[in-house]
């Protein structure tokens, strides 16, 4: 098994957690330990004195031994720059920062002791501040605990449990033989560096602050002797301080700006969908206006041909009336020339002179009929009845046969001039009515 300690607030935090290997991890110190990390040249640089070892003990009563610390060097950096944050919270919590190089020193400490010696990588504008103005200063670690034992009875604490017969920071014995109880640490692994307003270790704070160099690697950082305090210059904090606060304006404009756009981007996609909407309800549209158009083009088509059949047989009536109106003009000429005919013969019947072309030409169809009418009248008294001429060469007896003959041959063959023209006038008149 292995425990979680977490040395923050006067008292040490721990969780049975699973046992974890760390045979995967050089346990030999690395000179270079951030060799192709990525740093920001604008990003502030930390010394942190983390965590000291024995004689020194925490104020939870824990004791790290230093060839512990010393092995644990690796897995600061390895295989991954452990975070630095604040108040161990590693749920939800903000990473402030990543340790960049650890190592192990054994003078010139805060305790007089080992220690461990952390350089952490501050990027944050605003974290960079609190760390120049003193608001994140002590510190805290978060280890993984593999080999904890009790100090007087060397139980295994994180294999077995708390010791059974001592408790940790109780003192057992009398007089000079009085021993406190501390849990002493031979093995652990990194897991975090966090910032803490109570630090177990009361050395465990910043000693050095600087701005970052282009170079990536430990070798390029100088060590200070200067203790807790930064070997910068006011001025070159004052510089830094109003650089942090240039890049924080120009970080709150392009906040503003990005929250602008945005709110414009939302609008734009809000108008986008709505067209889209409309582009929908059109292109609905315009297939049920596509479906209309096809069947008035079938509709168009119809009335087209309906129309041409309609104009075909209108052609071939109007021909025909044209043709009938032809014909009835050439009828009534030749019924007026019949006419004029008639007349002139029955003028001549009575006795009368025949009127002149120019005349009879002059006069209607209704002035000619009438002539001949009046023309009738007059052949009347002329004409003999039938049988009243006698002939004079036959006998009574022949005679009265003759009158019986002439009687018979006028039944049946023979017809008065009157009668005649009369029937001749009525069928040409009949015949071109």
């Amino acid at each position: 098994m292995a425990m979680m300690i977490r040395e923050y607030g006067g008292y040490a935090k721990f969780d049975v957690e699973h046992n974890v290997p760390i045979d995967n991890i050089d346990l030999n110190e690395a000179a270079d330990n951030v060799l192709g990390e990525p740093i920001s040249p604008t990003s502030l640089m930390v010394d942190i004195e983390g965590i000291h070892a024995y004689p020194h003990a925490t104020r939870n009563f824990t004791r790290y031994m230093p060839e512990c610390l010393k092995r644990s060097v690796p897995s600061w950096t390895k295989p991954y720059r452990r975070p630095l944050i604040k108040h161990h919270n590693e749920a939800d919590g903000e990473i402030i920062g990543r340790i960049c190089a650890t190592e192990f020193v054994t003078s010139k400490t805060l305790s007089g002791t080992p220690a461990l010696l952390f350089t952490a990588n501050v990027p944050g504008e605003k974290d960079k501040e609190q760390v120049l103005d003193g608001t994140n200063e002590t510190v805290s670690i978060g280890i993984i605990a593999h080999d904890v034992r009790c100090s007087i009875c060397g139980h295994q604490i994180a294999e077995h449990g708390p010791c059974p017969d001592h408790d940790r920071g109780q003192v057992y014995g009398k007089g000079k033989l009085q021993e406190t109880c501390y849990w002493d640490i031979y093995s652990m692994e990194a897991k975090e560096l966090s910032y803490v307003i109570v630090p177990s270790d009361i050395f465990a704070k910043n000693i050095r602050t600087y701005p970052a160099t282009s170079s990536k690697t430990k070798t390029n950082i100088s060590e200070s002797a200067q203790g807790g305090k930064s070997n910068m210059t006011p001025e070159e904090i004052a510089a830094m301080k109003e650089k942090m606060a240039t890049t924080e304006a120009a970080n709150t404009t392009l906040t503003e700006a990005n929250v602008t756009l945005t709110g414009k981007v939302t609008t734009l996609t809000e108008a986008n969908t709505a067209l889209e909407a409309k582009v929908t309800e059109l292109t609905a549209t315009n297939t049920t206006l596509t479906e209309s158009n096809a069947t008035l083009t079938t509709q168009a088509t119809e009335l087209t041909e309906s129309k041409t059949a309609v104009e075909g047989q209108l052609t071939q009536e109007k021909q025909m009336r044209e043709s009938l109106e032809n014909e009835m003009v050439s009828v009534r000429a030749e019924v007026k020339v019949n006419l004029v005919e008639t007349v002139q013969a029955m003028r001549k019947a009575t006795g009368k002179i025949a009127l002149t072309e120019d005349a009879i030409k002059t006069r209607s169809e209704d002035s000619l009929r009438d002539a001949i009418v009046d023309l009738k009248e007059e052949l009347k008294p002329i004409m003999p009845k039938p049988g009243s001429v006698a002939n004079p060469t036959l006998s009574e007896k022949d005679e009265n046969k003759d009158e019986l003959d002439v009687k018979e041959k006028n039944s049946a063959r023979n017809i008065d001039l009157v009668e005649g023209l009369e029937s001749l006038f009525k069928n040409i008149t009949n015949a071109h009515k």
